[in-house]
Formats: structure tokens, sequence, C-alpha cells
């Protein structure tokens, strides 16, 4: 509930600190005094459009600030939070308007949008005056009220959250979908690429292994003709080979180190010459087994090679790119391909949760069609209270073809107001004071439900009087048991009813209002001139004791 207002330069307020309690609390005060200011300061505050006309003539900004207690477990907590602005059991709400910046916002210290503020202060407090009776006869209003009413909104949050995975869902169908012909064409040709690569039987590094091999075959018969050449001259058959030679050179040492010692290192070394030329000359005739000369075949390397750079040109890429190239064409056919598998499973999910959309809207709207007719006759007892004797409200379901986010079925807040009349939609048959009665019995009825913590009634009891008058009093008395009410009235027989009360004056010697909370002989005067008169007599004075008295008593 609202605890704090602060208002500078607003309208007539030059400087207005005021105190609310909780419960019922009324503000009265002469015609033109300004109590009305206290409701526009508040509408401003809380998002209303702003405008350079509204700041005071003396002054370049005008300011308004609210300080707003909140419940720990209030939807506007949990507002706060997923903005990271909570600060725990109290918000700040600051306005400013400049004759030369235009408007800003801030909440909790944070600078912040009018839609921001809207959005909060649809949390914290629902004003009922001229603008409020166009919100009633919205159907978004009006379905809030009978969900509020029949206890459904938390079955209408979730299917909000339903509603909206869903829509992310259909959407990433369509989007796929409408990308799914160009990866069909893109599927195909990276079908024939592959096809193509995979019947090449590309081999890492085949590219510089054929180079090597053609190059061989291309020079077969030089490398048969000198390999032979160098084994013969290693190791041959007439015994003028060197490893023989070597040997004989070793021997030849040997028997001469008898005379030099030093010689049986030289020959040693002579040895192992020996016997590395010996195996030098094995493995040369293994190797020269392998050359041949082949035409054939060496004409096969060169098709093979040519086959290779041709398709590297083709794709513009080096021969030895070519695999990678194969790998990185299955890989994206795969993910292509693999779309059409994700177009099934989103479908398969759509499925589901559309199933359990649909199972949920069913019960909340049977929910609705029930609480729908207990709330029109609720409201209609209550119209009966208000002074509206023969009015019928009904509520109206239409369903919805289509899934919204709030169910398949919209709302109309019908009313007859004569006994000759077929109920027709809010908008069209009542007017603005009985629009205003309609939303108090409402409030009466499914006060509860309404997240609000404030309701504001800025002359509810216009066009009434008398006993009307008292019922409308004693009607806010309820509403105020579960939230805070603030009333503006000119009814002695509505304000007797408040618990607090606070007279508003035009200050003297300058332009400007005065908010004053009265105590209970204050009080009792206010209501005696409220009574009229030109002059306040005892007997008025007694009257408005009594009238105070009683609504004390009554409650």
């Amino acid at each position: 509930m609202i605890i704090f207002l602060s208002v500078r330069n607003f309208k007539l307020a030059e400087q207005v600190d005021l105190e609310f309690e909780s419960g019922f609390s009324t503000l009265t005060g002469e015609t033109g005094a300004g109590k009305s200011l206290t409701i526009d300061a508040l509408s401003l505050l809380l998002g209303e459009r702003a405008s350079p006309d509204t700041i005071a003539a003396s002054a370049d900004k005008a300011e308004i600030q609210g300080i707003f207690q909140l419940p720990s477990d209030h939807p506007s907590r949990k507002w706060l939070m997923e903005k990271a602005m909570d600060e725990g059991d109290e918000c700040i709400i600051r306005r400013v308007l400049s004759k030369k910046s235009g408007s800003r916002a801030f909440i909790n210290g944070s600078a912040v949008t009018v839609q921001d503020l809207k959005s909060l202060g649809s949390l914290l407090v629902d004003i009922h005056g001229q603008h409020e009776q166009q919100l009633l006869v919205s159907p978004e209003r009006q379905r809030v009220m009978l969900d509020a009413f029949a206890g459904l909104q938390p079955a209408v949050e979730e299917l909000t959250v339903i509603f909206d995975e869903l829509s992310q869902l259909q959407s990433n169908y369509d989007a796929l979908m409408n990308r799914s012909d160009a990866d069909r064409e893109r599927a195909r040709l990276l079908e024939f690429q592959i096809e193509e690569l995979e019947n090449l039987n590309l081999e890492a590094g085949e590219d510089e292994r054929l180079h090597v091999d053609y190059n061989m075959l291309a020079h077969s018969q030089d490398l048969i003709h000198g390999v032979a050449e160098t084994v013969d001259g290693l190791f041959d058959m007439d015994g003028a080979n060197i490893a023989r030679m070597l040997t004989q050179y070793q021997q030849t040492l040997t028997s001469l180190s008898q005379h030099d010692p030093e010689l049986t290192g030289f020959a040693t070394r002579l040895d192992e010459l020996a016997i590395e030329s010996s195996e030098l000359a094995s493995d040369l005739r293994r190797k020269l087994e392998t050359y041949e000369f082949d035409p054939e075949k060496m004409n096969g390397v060169r098709l093979r090679l040519d086959q290779l750079h041709a398709t590297a040109r083709k794709y513009r890429v080096e021969v030895n790119d070519l695999v990678s190239l194969l790998e990185r064409c299955v890989e994206e056919f795969k993910s292509i391909a693999g779309d059409d598998s994700t177009l099934t499973k989103l479908n398969e999910e759509i499925s589901f949760k559309g199933a359990e959309y649909d199972q949920l809207a069913k019960t909340i709207s049977s929910t609705r069609c029930k609480e729908s007719k207990s709330l029109g006759i609720a409201v209609t007892r209550e119209l009966k209270d208000l002074g509206m004797k023969d009015a019928v409200f009904v509520i109206d379901l239409m369903p919805q073809e289509n899934r919204r986010a709030w169910g398949k079925e919209s709302t109309q807040f019908s009313i007859s107001t004569n006994p000759s009349m077929q109920p027709g939609a809010l908008s069209k048959v009542a007017s603005g004071g009985e629009l205003s009665r309609v939303a108090l019995a409402i409030n009466v009825v499914s006060n509860k439900g309404v997240p609000a913590l404030t309701q504001i009634y800025d002359e509810v009891d216009v066009g009434v009087g008398g006993g009307v008058a008292e019922m409308i009093g004693q009607k806010l008395r309820t509403v105020s048991e579960n939230k805070q009410v603030l009333c503006v009235t000119h009814l002695a027989q509505v304000a007797s009813q408040a618990q607090h009360h606070k007279l508003v004056n035009k200050a003297s010697g300058k332009t400007g209002i005065s908010i004053t909370t009265l105590t209970s002989d204050s009080r009792r005067l206010e209501i005696a001139r409220m009574l009229g008169g030109i002059e306040i007599t005892e007997r008025t004075l007694e009257h408005a004791a009594e009238m105070l008295d009683a609504a004390g008593a009554a409650n």
C-alpha cells in the first residue's frame, strides 16, 4: 500500500507531503479546493501521460514521489526482482517533469520507462475514476477481474507459460520450414559432390605418393642400370669386388700388427667396412628387384594424378585438401539432413505442448463458465444495494478460434439497467456514475483476488445521495478489510464511513493547497459542513456526530 506521497509544483500543489494509513481514508473539501489533485498526482506517478501544463507556472519542473509498502509474497516483489530493483519491503517511485527536458521516472533509484511505471503501477494501485472507467470496459480488464474472482490467476499464469513455449516452438518450426527449400537445393548439390569425391577413393597424402611412383616409373631404366652396376661393384661373383678387397687388406694389416700394434685398430675398421659393404650390396640387390619398366602402370599413375588435379581445380582447393573437403561436405549434409529430423521432433513437441495447452485451457474455460454466472449474480446483488435496483449484470464468454495466452475465450461484461431492456455491453449501456458503482460492486465481491494493494475511488458517489450514498460508504469500508482504500467524495454519508479523514483546502495568501488529517472534533465539523446549510448549527453538528458514531458502531 502507499504510505507516503510527496508533490512538488504539480498543478496547484506547490508543496504537499501526505502520509497514508491502512484501511479506508477519505479526502473531502469544498468544490475547487483540489481534492482530485492527489489522484492525478498518483496517476502520473504510476505511468499516466505527462504534460508540461501540469507543472506550476512559477516552476521549471514538478516532482512526485511515492513510498509503497510491499508484502513479501506480493506480485510486485517478483516484478521488482526480475528487474533487479527489489530493495525489500518498501518501494520508492519518483517522477520528474521538466518544461525543458520532458519526463523522467525512477523506481528505487533506477531510471525506468513510463511503460515500467504502468506495469508496476497496475500491481500496486487501482484508480476508479474517469480513466479507470475506460479500463473497466476493456475485455482484458474484464477477464482479469473474472479470473481474480474465480481464483484462476495461477492457472492462467501457467497457461501463459505454456502458450509462450508453444509460440516459440511454432516460431522455430516456421523458421526451419521457410529455409527448407534452399536447404534442399543445397543438399542435392552436396549429395552430388559427396558422391563424386567418394568415387575418387581418396587417401590422405596420395598426391605425394603418386608423384614419387610416377617419377620412379619414368626413370625405371636408369634406376635399374645404376643400382645393378653399384651392386656388381660392391659384390660380384668374379672375386674382384670391394668387399673381398677390404677383407684382403684387413688380413694384411692384421699380419703387420705384430710389428706395430696400432695397426690392429685399422684392421678392425677395415673388417667393419667389409661387413657393411656386403650388407649394403645385399640391400641394394633387394631394392633392384622392386624396379620395373612398366609403361602401362606409369600411364595409370599419370591418369590418376590428372584426375586428382582436375577435381582439385574444380573445387578450387589443393589436391591434399580434397579429403578434408569431403569431410566438410559430409558434415554439412548431415546438418541439413538433420533439419528434417529436427522438424519432425519440433512437430512432435508442438503437438505435445498444444495438447497440454488445450487440456489446461479447457479446465480454465469450465471454471470461467461456472464462476462467471456466480460473479454476475453477486455483482447484481451488490448493485441493488448501491441504488441500481433494476440492474442485471451478466458476463458473456465468447469462444475464440485461436489459442491465446489467457485461454480460448474473450470476456464481455454486460448490464441492463431497467427491466424492459436486454443486457448490453457495459461500454454502451452504463453511464459514468454507473460504471464506478459497477467497479465498486466487483471489488466488493472479488476483492481478495485483485492484486492491487490500494483501491482509489474518485467521486464514485456522483449522482446518488441518502441511503445509497451511505451504502456506498459501507461497501468501501468492506473493501478496505483487505485493501487500502482512498476515496474522494462530496457526500457526508460516504465520508463518515471512513476510518481516516483528510481535508483539502486552498492555501491562504498564495496559489496552492493544503491537506490536513482531521481529529475527531475537526472531522465532526467537516461532516457537518458536508451535510449542507448556510450556517452550521448545533443540530447539524449533532447529526454529524450521530453519523460518525453510527459508522463506528457498525464497524
